[in-house]
């Protein structure tokens, strides 16, 4: 019994893999987080049903209509958006969706995944190993394999021109990065753009962010952070970010300036090619790698992560006196 059986037979308690009730469970736990302001919530279902029936008539390619939701619509829709309503009997094994409500998981079902095939890959004898959940979500584990350096390098996509980047980030191994951004799945009516990030409290897109990055430990985890920094207001979604430790983030507003997390420049700032109102000028950044820092594999790894745009993806790197031994 999957997401979508539950939400298809509401008012009734049904059976459910142990995983489902771990991931109802920890959106709960969000939502009721203190600094969150409840803004990751599960239960809006219904709401993003009607916000993805738009988008696509929209986006037809048949007979294209271009319409936003009105304010009724939508808050018919939101008659039950309390996760707190939902009902889990963890000994049965059993969840129960309430009349009037569906649930989407789409915040952490991803992050959940890419950590469960980080936990597995980690019980083989790996020197390295990248998962790329669609390219929002990507884990980096092990051994960078130039000899230059011990970090990894993740681009950040520039929202204003998605085929470049706005930033490159050091990212150590045992992290992974999180972006929630505004720029892939969205539709334009009347010159707005109106993307899939809801907002539980006023029921439409928010437009102040245009992307965050989180940078975490945990995949799952750095799912719903960059979920709940990119609805909050900045000011609030930059507070929410310091109170969390081993946890930082960088935002690009709706007027092109970037923004950190208290520590995010010394710790992961590797290039900066966009405006921002942060003095940066004492912090140490190392120079970018030349070209010939790179090695094939590296270069490889970079050209995989910039055209990857769905699916989950895997990069192994073996010990390379191994694979010396297999081709003798």
């Amino acid at each position: 019994n999957n997401v979508k059986f539950l939400n298809e037979n509401p008012g009734v308690a049904h059976e459910v893999d142990p995983i489902l009730i771990d991931m109802i469970n920890l959106s709960i736990d969000y939502y009721n987080l203190e600094g969150s302001q409840s803004k990751f919530n599960i239960s809006i279902g219904k709401v993003l049903e009607v916000w993805s029936s738009y988008r696509d008539a929209c986006l037809s390619l048949t007979s294209p209509v271009c319409e936003i939701p009105d304010i009724e619509e939508l808050t018919t829709a939101a008659i039950n958006i309390n996760p707190n309503n939902i009902i889990i009997d963890e000994e049965a094994s059993t969840v129960l969706i309430p009349e009037g409500m569906k649930i989407d998981l789409g915040g952490i079902a991803k992050g959940y995944g890419a950590e469960k095939v980080g936990d597995i890959l980690r019980t083989y004898d790996l020197r390295a190993f990248q998962v790329n959940a669609g390219g929002s979500n990507v884990e980096f584990y092990g051994e960078h394999p130039s000899v230059e350096r011990n970090y990894w390098i993740g681009s950040l996509r520039d929202p204003f021109n998605p085929n470049s980047a706005y930033a490159l980030v050091r990212v150590n191994s045992g992290e992974n990065i999180v972006t929630s951004g505004d720029y892939e799945r969205f539709f334009t009516v009347d010159g707005q753009n109106y993307h899939h990030l809801i907002d539980p409290d006023s029921l439409f897109p928010t437009w102040h962010i245009r992307a965050v990055t989180i940078i975490s430990t945990d995949p799952t985890i750095g799912d719903i952070h960059s979920t709940i920094a990119f609805l909050l207001p900045l000011e609030d979604s930059i507070a929410f970010i310091n109170s969390i430790e081993e946890v930082e983030a960088i935002w690009m507003d709706e007027d092109n300036k970037v923004h950190f997390s208290e520590n995010f420049v010394e710790r992961h700032l590797h290039q900066l090619m966009a405006d921002t109102d942060y003095d940066i000028s004492g912090m140490n950044i190392p120079e970018p790698l030349s070209a010939t820092g790179l090695n094939p594999l590296t270069t490889t790894l970079f050209i995989m992560l910039g055209l990857i745009v769905g699916g989950f993806t895997i990069v192994i790197i073996r010990e390379k006196k191994k694979a010396n031994k297999n081709n003798e």
